[in-house]
């Protein structure tokens, strides 16, 4: 998406465009990208009174029922299944689901398979991605060929092509010049042993937990010292490894590959610092797009260390916004692995035994597969106030929805520690 579909000075999609993905074939690799889409791609407009969830619309071709598999039921469908049978008093307000599906379950060979593929890439307001995945490489690549036609027949040259190959093939050089574009190269994804050791989302992730992990540090002790932060990150380091959760992980790394996205919200990305055809922000200028209004306010102890200075004035703005869409891109990410909704009792209740002494689980619970966080933006007001009252403290303390800044908030440092440069998009 570019500017003619998001609107960059408040970094929401524009009301006039839809976002569409078809999915041709709902196999294994199609069924992961559907998950990880759903996880990743969250984005809001402007609504009537507030901003609200711009669902992106899938539309998966398969010729079987393909919404009918073990493994989206005890995921996915987990949340929307749980819906129709729980009362929602029990609960802090429920988010909605997060994107729409429609299954069609025909052959691509049925005669209706392009009559629907035309009704639903015509506007040309809207932003359409076909991703083909259902046979072997020759034949993934021929349905490619065949949609680049019908893409020039009807005129729809809003549609990206996505094609899953194996193995390079001649054919993709000619697609390639078409908004044509391949994935799944084993050699590239699979075998590609630097890149499984060394990725750099990987690294940020960390980071990220980090400074997660001082923050909670500086809410418990009033301030920080440079003790605090040594032990804060070489407890970040261990935890990481020893005492998360593969889920607590997947959680870092998907909303370190969710930056790029946001950044592209305020036209923006970026690139590796040794790219000499683009000139990268300075930190003033990066914060100066994405928080004029509403400035970042840092904190300097006396050994250095940086950290932001939250309150609980989330004033309306894009840097708002942009920590609305990432909240919703964590319901999202904890929805799309079968993880749930706490209820109010459990948030206020439920209690652990951890190194002989009971503490409250807040409704975090990820042997049941629950949490208490998982709702809307009101729903994270109202989650404070519970947890202030129980344990008499004040709602500083209780606040989760600061975390949802962090990622922008800290994305210049992250970035540069790993070599990159924050960029306007050419």
């Amino acid at each position: 998406m570019d500017e003619r579909h998001i609107d960059y000075s408040t970094a929401l999609v524009k009301k006039d465009t839809e976002i569409n993905v078809l999915m041709i074939g709902f196999g294994n690799t199609n069924r992961q990208i559907f998950m990880t889409s759903v996880a990743n791609n969250q984005f809001l407009k402007q609504g009537k009174n507030s901003i609200e969830l711009q669902k992106v619309k899938y539309a998966i071709f398969d010729k079987v029922d393909s919404k009918k598999n073990k493994n989206l039921n005890h995921d996915y469908y987990r949340y929307s299944d749980e819906l129709e049978t729980i009362n929602s008093n029990d609960y802090l307000p429920l988010p909605d689901l997060p994107a729409s599906e429609e299954y069609c379950n025909f052959d691509i060979s049925d005669g209706v398979f392009y009559k629907k593929i035309k009704s639903i890439v015509s506007n040309k307001n809207d932003v359409n991605v076909a991703i083909i995945s259902f046979g072997e490489d020759l034949e993934n690549i021929d349905m490619a060929q065949k949609l680049i036609e019908k893409r020039q027949e009807w005129g729809a040259q809003n549609l990206i092509i996505f094609v899953r190959a194996k193995k390079w093939r001649k054919e993709q050089t000619l697609l390639e010049q078409e908004d044509c574009y391949f994935i799944g190269n084993e050699e590239e994804v699979v075998y590609n042993i630097d890149k499984i050791v060394n990725d750099k989302t990987f690294k940020m992730a960390m980071l990220r937990d980090q400074i997660y992990n001082l923050e909670k540090l500086r809410l418990e002790n009033g301030k920080l010292n440079k003790l605090d932060v040594e032990t804060a990150i070489e407890n970040s380091i261990s935890k990481w490894f020893i005492n998360k959760t593969q889920l607590e992980r997947e959680s870092g790394l998907y909303c370190c590959l969710s930056l790029r996205s946001k950044l592209n919200m305020m036209g923006l990305d970026y690139v590796a610092n040794d790219d000499t055809t683009q000139v990268g922000l300075t930190e003033e200028e990066y914060f100066d797009i994405y928080a004029k209004n509403d400035p970042v306010e840092f904190v300097t102890s006396n050994d250095g260390t940086r950290v932001v200075k939250y309150t609980l004035n989330f004033k309306d703005s894009k840097r708002k916004n942009l920590a609305i869409q990432e909240h919703l891109r964590w319901n999202s990410y904890m929805i799309s692995k079968g993880v749930i909704p706490a209820t109010i009792n459990d948030i206020l209740n439920e209690t652990i035994e951890v190194d002989g002494k009971v503490k409250h689980t807040n409704g975090k619970n990820y042997r049941l597969r629950r949490h208490g966080n998982i709702t809307t933006l009101d729903g994270l007001v109202d989650f404070r106030k519970l947890i202030a009252n129980r344990d008499n403290v004040s709602e500083d303390k209780t606040d989760v929805f600061r975390y949802d800044y962090q990622l922008l908030d800290e994305a210049y440092t992250f970035l540069t520690a790993l070599n990159y440069k924050i960029v306007k998009i050419k």
